[in-house]
């Protein structure tokens, strides 16, 4: 069954806020890779379930999923300009999604990493919370890029 959609978005909504405030976001490492899940709502061409890599505003959060299959996963934090400027795009480039603020049942908000780095974008821009960005000049080059790739996927402006 899954989340309230309500609850799923203020969840959300929450994640960029804090997301941005402490500069990091947390999700699962099991010392080799990422903790990656299927979607429950999405599909790629073939018809296979996408992928899911997990992330967390809350190390606590992301602890209580690392149980049962999951137990050897452990919460790491990952700066939120190395999730931006690294993250995002890989995740992008491989076709997957990412999950955000998932439950211990597996189910939560399911989003395309470049809405995900608007979101942040706009964040940041109505909190004026600099960002120290390592391949970027600055906050606007990489939402210039940002903007571009969202056209190009999704076919209009976000």
């Amino acid at each position: 069954m899954f989340q309230d959609k309500k609850l799923i978005e203020s969840g959300y909504r929450e994640f960029i806020k804090d997301i941005v405030a402490k500069g990091e976001v947390w999700m699962l490492e099991d010392g080799e890779s990422a903790g990656v899940s299927t979607s429950n709502e999405f599909f790629n061409e073939d018809g296979e379930e996408m992928g899911v890599v997990l992330f967390w505003y809350k190390k606590s959060h992301a602890q209580s999923v690392a149980v049962q299959e999951w137990s050897d996963y452990k919460p790491v934090p990952v700066a939120l300009d190395v999730f931006l400027e690294f993250s995002v795009i890989q995740i992008s480039n491989e076709d997957m999604l990412m999950g955000i603020n998932w439950t211990p049942s597996m189910t939560g908000k399911e989003i395309h990493p470049i809405e995900i780095a608007i979101d942040i974008i706009a964040e940041l821009e109505a909190t004026g919370k600099p960002i120290a960005l390592k391949h970027h000049t600055d906050l606007a080059a990489y939402k210039e890029i940002t903007m571009r790739v969202s056209e190009e996927i999704f076919g209009h402006d976000e």
